[in-house]
């Protein structure tokens, strides 16, 4: 799926404006801000951030790319697009652009297997998915919204994830494959529309949006002829919903939580679901008796409470599958999700006491201390605490003592959990708005994660002698939201959950015995929007909308090393070596911050034009930028900064990162190719296509 743009020539006032700046370099630093790093495996390559996270040398001259190593998909947060192969039980799902199968016959103790990535999904990916039985092949449709909608149909191969487009067809957020009539039917926005599978062309055979535009996923049973998905009513009761050809839609059951996606098996009519928790689920009979298998989690969505089991070095964990329904989970040490029980009553905190095993938590309701069945989920009353429902709970991992946070009364209490009687053991006064605590027996002490502010997205770690009075001491904290806190036993790491804006993720952070973090690092996949590396260092810095991250250029380690010192909406990423400072822009706004502690400001400089991106030329102290559809020249001076237009960027191409090298220019595009630029004429050249998407350039 090739798309060729003309090379376009920058003309006009803008072609002598570089004159004001001075005489173009004659070579480039490092992409997206500086260059030929120590530790990279190809000194003469662009370095590139894969879609999948994984590191990748491009060659400037060919566009030729070679994954090297990254962290890889170590956790599902948002998995998609579910597509059954039932001859070789393979339940294919979308994970960010990699494709993976799951073999989901797996009942009650879970998954019959870890997910098997099959390769890394070219751009654009599916965003609804479906198995072809006949051809032995996945369809996926990729919907791209706007002001005109549009989709473009897929065939994927299956063994490697490849995918070639077949046509443009109507926008469609769910679809299946129907074997009988060898077609494709889909919904979007309240039309149930059939799809040819080799043309694309599309019919709209109803339209019902009170029914389809409340339903998700989307699956054909061939043996009745009806269509079945997920329905999710804002506010209503969640259910299956049967849809015929003619028109007719049935609510035919209810549901215990709202199912995100839909598969079935077609030769024994079994339902897979994922739930909005990602959590994968069988049903089986048919109203009024359809009842829920828990198979596994692919992710989870938000963790409210976590506490470590030493017996597998994994924690437990409260995961909030929706609003009114929470389920105990198991995370991994590499942060991956294992499904346990759904949970019968509203449970905050909990804490396991590895010495009796026994798993207790805090109801919210009431304030009852829980005895909890890891196996099943069932809850049972000990007593009430009388004087918090919100008590964060931890537990001493080698004497089993059970301690408690009220974090209205600002003190620790010692709690007897089998009367529960408590007493007072402590003061933590100046410490409120705490979203976790945990032992630390090593400095025999509890540790807090709590917002100075409520409603902050900065976190502040404190610790205290719970046998003792007095003001708690300060602890330098992650600059993050964290809604559950946790101690690694066995390696003396900590743990932080959160579930901001980045969605669901785990992290794992070292703590002096000063009590300073050294380091806070992602288990899980990280939306990056843009990339840079420091030379000399071999190291490279990430940026999502609001956090910067640090990773290591041959092995992709990955650090979460701070904010990007603006609340939201940094797009782009650079570096000063004339300063040394990492400059994250936003608009047109460019907060530069010590590569050290990139979370404190400096300085900040204002551009004439919002930006997205930004690559640095060493060599000249020049910067070159796009934004709005345009190509910019940056000069900074004692004034600010002086920004000159070089030219448009091509009709359609959306630019998702800039570096500089070899004299040029290089952007790579939503279009899977890489282009170099030429800063004197602002000419465009298709250099090739490039093996992987590409969302950082360095």
């Amino acid at each position: 799926m090739e798309r060729k743009h003309t090379n376009l020539t920058r003309r006009g006032p803008a072609a002598l404006g570089l004159a004001l700046l001075a005489t173009l370099a004659t070579g480039c630093g490092g992409g997206g801000g500086g260059g030929g790093g120590a530790g990279s495996v190809n000194p003469l390559a662009l370095g590139a951030i894969t879609a999948s996270h994984l590191l990748a040398d491009v060659d400037p001259a060919s566009a030729a790319t070679t994954a090297r190593t990254g962290p890889g998909p170590a956790g599902y947060r948002r998995p998609r697009a579910l597509a059954l192969d039932s001859a070789r039980d393979r339940l294919y799902f979308v994970e960010d652009s990699t494709l993976l199968y799951v073999h989901a016959s797996g009942g009650p103790a879970g998954l019959a297997s870890d997910p098997v990535p099959v390769g890394t999904l070219p751009y654009p990916t599916p965003t609804c998915m479906t198995w072809d039985p006949v051809g032995q092949q996945l369809y996926g449709i990729a919907t791209f919204g706007g002001v005109f909608p549009r989709g473009e149909l897929l065939r994927i191969d299956p063994a490697t994830g490849e995918s070639e487009l077949v046509a443009d067809c109507a926008p469609t957020t769910h679809v299946a494959y129907d074997p009988p009539s060898g077609m494709l039917f889909g919904t979007y926005s309240g039309k149930f529309q059939r799809i040819h599978p080799q043309t694309g062309a599309t019919v709209e055979l109803f339209q019902d949006v009170a029914y389809v535009a409340s339903s998700s996923g989307l699956v054909s049973d061939p043996a009745t002829g009806l269509f079945y998905a997920a329905w999710n009513p804002i506010g209503g009761t969640p259910g299956i919903l049967s849809i015929s050809l003619s028109g007719q839609l049935q609510v035919i059951d209810d549901c215990e939580r709202p199912l995100a996606e839909l598969a079935v098996d077609a030769d024994t009519g079994r339902f897979l679901g994922l739930t909005r928790g990602a959590a994968l689920v069988e049903l089986s009979g048919f109203a009024p008796n359809l009842t829920w298998n828990e198979l596994g989690m692919l992710g989870c969505s938000r963790v409210i409470s976590m506490s470590f089991d030493p017996a597998d070095g994994a924690y437990f964990g409260v995961n909030l599958d929706t609003d009114l329904a929470k389920s105990l989970v198991k995370l991994d040490p590499d942060g991956r999700p294992r499904a346990l029980a759904g949970l019968d009553a509203d449970v905050g905190w909990i804490a396991y006491d590895p010495v009796r095993r026994e798993l207790w938590g805090i109801e919210l309701d009431n304030g009852d201390l829980l005895s909890i069945d890891v196996a099943t989920g069932a809850t049972h009353p000990v007593g009430n605490l009388s004087f918090s429902p919100t008590t964060r709970l931890a537990v001493h991992p080698t004497t089993g003592e059970l301690y408690g946070y009220s974090p209205g009364a600002q003190v620790t209490v010692r709690i007897d959990p089998h009367t529960p009687d408590w007493s007072i053991a402590g003061n933590a006064v100046g410490v409120s708005n705490v979203t976790g605590i945990t032992y630390d027996p090593v400095q025999d002490r509890l540790v807090a994660a709590w917002t100075p502010t409520l409603g902050s997205s900065q976190v502040n770690l404190s610790a205290w002698n719970p046998f003792a009075s007095g003001v708690a001491q300060g602890l330098v904290g992650p600059p993050f939201y964290v809604s559950a806190l946790g101690r690694d036993a066995h390696r003396g790491r900590m743990f932080a959950y959160t579930y901001s804006n980045h969605g669901a993720e785990l992290f794992q952070f070292d703590a002096s015995p000063s009590g300073r973090p050294q380091s806070f690092r992602s288990l899980w996949n990280l939306p990056y929007r843009a990339a840079t590396r420091i030379p000399g260092l071999g190291r490279g810095f990430a940026v999502d909308d609001d956090s910067v991250y640090g990773f290591d250029l041959v092995t992709g380690e990955t650090e979460r090393v701070g904010s990007t010192a603006s609340t939201s909406g940094t797009t782009g990423v650079t570096w000063d070596p004339q300063r040394d400072l990492l400059g994250f822009v936003s608009g047109n706004t460019i907060r530069w911050s010590r590569t050290n502690t990139p979370w404190l400001a400096q300085d900040v400089t204002t551009l004439g034009v919002a930006l997205d991106v930004l690559a640095h030329d060493e060599t000249r102290d020049l910067f070159f930028g796009v934004g709005g559809g345009t190509v910019y020249s940056v000069a900074l001076n004692a004034n600010g900064a002086i920004t000159l237009p070089l030219g448009p960027v091509p009709a359609g191409l959306v630019v998702r990162d800039v570096a500089c090298k070899n004299g040029a220019l290089y952007a790579a595009g939503n279009d899977l190719r890489l282009y170099r630029i030429d800063v004197d004429t602002g000419a465009w050249t298709d250099v090739g296509r490039t093996a992987f998407e590409l969302i950082g350039l360095y």
